[in-house]
């Protein structure tokens, strides 16, 4: 039987945000994306940011510009999918295939799933790094945050012309949260001294003209360790103290290259980047784990060093 428009407005899909800038932009660019491909409602819950768990680094909500009243869950929303997915009958009737799940994970050791597999009625839990999750909203994405900038103190918006205005090459170290042991094991090992190395390299040989820019979340970790000729570089963290994030991510943007870490912070400045000549180096692989978020992450332009 076919669907009506009025089915579809009883279907609501709810994601949870969580993680920085980065990663809420993947959760608000799949949102977005499951809209257009099925025209269900979709909310967030931003629940996250007000008790963020003791072991995660602490974070802003900062696309709440992006969220309304229409578009945020309610507690009672939120609640009735967590009542189906703890409640002990559902669990008998989930296991007799009576009554479906509705809470959903994003399982990455099944590989990355297509937007097909998410049916109605579902909260949605995980980061979802992929370009196959998003790519049919980059125009609205790219539109949507054209206006940042303007929102932006003068000194950004002063380095976000002098980028536009030369051969620029961002180039993105994360360091800080990525040390701890748990993330190291995760993230550690591939954006390594040779790795920013080598891309320095390709980009003075593929523009001897150009100008480079660092981007990173500690100045002193990445001086000492990563052996780059910082005479040459202008180290933006060193110039913006705000703590505002969308600052340094849209003066990436606005870079004619992009050198980016195993970050999404980094990514997304190299997606959104509108430049006709830009360039983007990438490492090979995004973690350390077999997973195939290595596969889903990574864009196919992109050059891999």
């Amino acid at each position: 039987m076919e669907k009506n428009e009025k089915d579809y407005e009883k279907k609501m899909i709810v994601i949870k945000v969580m993680g920085g800038l980065g990663n809420q932009l993947f959760q608000l660019a799949f949102g977005m994306s499951i809209a257009k491909k099925y025209n269900y409602k979709v909310k967030y819950d931003i629940t996250y940011y007000d008790n963020i768990p003791e072991n995660d680094t602490k974070r802003e909500l900062c696309i709440k510009k992006y969220l309304n009243w229409g578009n945020i869950a309610t507690k009672e929303e939120i609640e009735s999918y967590q009542f189906y997915h703890e409640n002990k009958i559902y669990r008998v009737l989930r296991k007799l295939h009576i009554q479906r799940e509705k809470v959903q994970y994003e399982r990455l050791e099944n590989g990355i799933s297509d937007l097909c597999q998410v049916s109605d009625d579902r909260y949605l839990i995980g980061f979802w790094q992929s370009e196959r999750y998003i790519s049919t909203v980059r125009d609205e994405i790219v539109e949507m945050l054209q206006n940042v900038p303007a929102t932006l103190d003068n000194q950004v918006k002063e380095i976000i012309h002098k980028v536009q205005t030369c051969e620029s090459v961002s180039i993105h170290v994360r360091a800080g949260d990525y040390l701890a042991r748990e993330n190291e094991k995760v993230f550690g090992g591939i954006c390594t001294s040779e790795y920013y190395k080598r891309c320095y390299a390709l980009a003075k040989q593929a523009k001897p003209q150009s100008k480079f820019y660092l981007f990173t979340n500690d100045v002193e970790w990445t001086k000492e360790h990563i052996d780059l000729p910082y005479s040459n570089i202008e180290i933006v963290s060193d110039i913006i103290k705000n703590d505002d994030p969308w600052g340094e991510l849209m003066i990436m943007s606005r870079c004619h290259a992009n050198i980016i870490a195993n970050s999404s912070y980094s990514w997304w400045a190299a997606w959104i980047n509108t430049n006709s000549d830009q360039t983007v180096y990438c490492p090979t692989k995004w973690t350390n784990n077999d997973s195939k978020l290595n596969e889903g992450i990574l864009c196919s332009s992109w050059i891999r060093v």
